[in-house]
Order: C-alpha cells, then sequence, then structure tokens
C-alpha cells in the first residue's frame, strides 16, 4: 500500500497532531510520552484516516471533524475504528443516530440509515458513500482496513482539483 503525501499535506498532518497533543496530552506529558500513549490506544490507520481527514475538511472548508474517543473501546481493530469514525461522522453531518442501538460494534436491528445528504442538504454529497459504507452492518460490505478510506479520500481530493 502506497500513499503519497505532499508537502501541502505534510503540513496540515503535522497541524493535526499537534492539535491532538493539544487536546489529548496528560499533565506534564512529553509529546514522546503522548506518542507511546496514542498509538497504544489506536491502530496506525485511525490516526492517519483521521488526521488525513481532518486536513481534507480544512482544506474543502468542511465542519466535520473527527476526535477521538478518551477511552475507546476499539482495541486497535481496524474495523471497529472505522465504524466508529462513521457513526461519529454522521451524528456530525446530520445531527441524527445512524442506528438505534449499537452493540459491539454492529446495530443491534437492522436498519438503513438514510444518506447524510437527505436528512442535513448543508452536508456534502460526496461523503454520503462513505459514510454509509464505514457504518454498513454487514461486515464484508464496510470497509475493513484504512488503507481503502485513504484511497477514497485521495480519490475526492483529486476530483476536487
Amino acid at each position: 500500500w502506497k500513499f503519497e503525501v505532499t508537502v501541502e499535506d505534510a503540513k496540515h498532518l503535522v497541524k493535526e497532531l499537534a492539535i491532538l497533543y493539544r487536546d489529548l496530552k496528560l499533565p506534564g506529558e512529553s509529546f514522546e510520552m503522548f506518542e507511546t500513549r496514542l498509538l497504544s490506544l489506536y491502530s496506525n490507520g485511525a490516526l492517519a484516516f483521521m488526521m488525513t481527514y481532518n486536513a481534507l475538511c480544512e482544506r474543502q472548508g468542511l465542519a466535520a471533524k473527527l476526535t477521538l474517543p478518551e477511552n475507546p473501546a476499539t482495541g486497535k481493530n481496524e474495523h471497529f475504528e472505522i465504524f466508529h469514525f462513521g457513526i461519529q461522522l454522521y451524528k456530525k453531518l446530520t445531527d441524527a443516530k445512524a442506528y438505534d442501538m449499537v452493540v459491539d460494534f454492529r446495530p443491534a436491528v437492522r436498519q438503513t440509515p438514510a444518506l447524510p445528504s437527505v436528512l442535513n442538504p448543508a452536508s456534502p454529497k460526496m461523503l454520503d458513500a462513505m459514510i454509509i459504507k464505514m457504518i454498513h452492518p454487514e461486515k464484508v460490505e464496510a470497509y475493513q482496513v484504512f488503507s481503502e478510506l485513504l484511497t477514497v479520500l485521495q480519490t475526492m481530493e483529486e476530483n476536487k482539483k
């Protein structure tokens, strides 16, 4: 898997990492200790996706930035992390729950969530398919790894140029 980062993207990623450090560091925690703690809680893919997505939001003027939960229950499982981020995006863009109840990173009742742009016309339509696939109730239909999502973000960025 290869993901190219431009100098401009690198600047945004460094900015996102600085924001994470500012917002999530423990009192007296050095950057090195913060990095070690962060990497023990989240997969590298989750961090790369979140920072890349947030940088894309900043460049394109989107307000729905992702945040990290303080106490993740995902166990660094990329499928669970992807689902968590998808649920978070859905809520931020629509102010509605995608599912009435979620148990163990799966909807308790099979239902099909509405597209975010249907519930909120201000929501970017380019995110609809990505978010729905992130929270798809059938594991085989959902994204499995963050490299898939990073490729989607890269395509979105290229299509905006």
